[in-house]
């Protein structure tokens, strides 16, 4: 897999097209050659423990919104490894459950 097929795929999720199930499956599930592949698999992971469900599902609506700006190139994969970042992303999500 590419990064752009990836990105594409995030895009693909997130407006619940279902045609790529089985592809985003093996995107989160198995380990990716490509290291930019690797990179946004691991930010995806981030965004599901920062912004968990709000009443259903597997993401909240703010983490939906971070997994566009993923796919668009506007939130870099590596967000995370800034602390001040990931404090910042934690908050919003927590603050969605309030």
């Amino acid at each position: 897999m590419t990064p752009e097929a990836a990105k594409s795929l995030i895009l693909r999720f997130i407006e619940e097209d279902e045609s790529g199930i089985w592809e985003w499956d093996d995107f989160i599930s198995v380990g990716h050659k490509d290291a930019e592949v690797e990179a946004l698999q691991l930010a995806v992971f981030q965004l599901e423990l920062l912004y968990p469900p709000v009443r259903s599902g597997w993401i909240s609506p703010k983490g939906i919104e971070q997994l566009r700006l993923l796919a668009i190139g506007e939130l870099a994969p590596d967000f995370w490894k800034d602390s001040a970042k990931r404090e910042e992303m934690a908050a919003e999500g927590r603050a969605e459950h309030e």
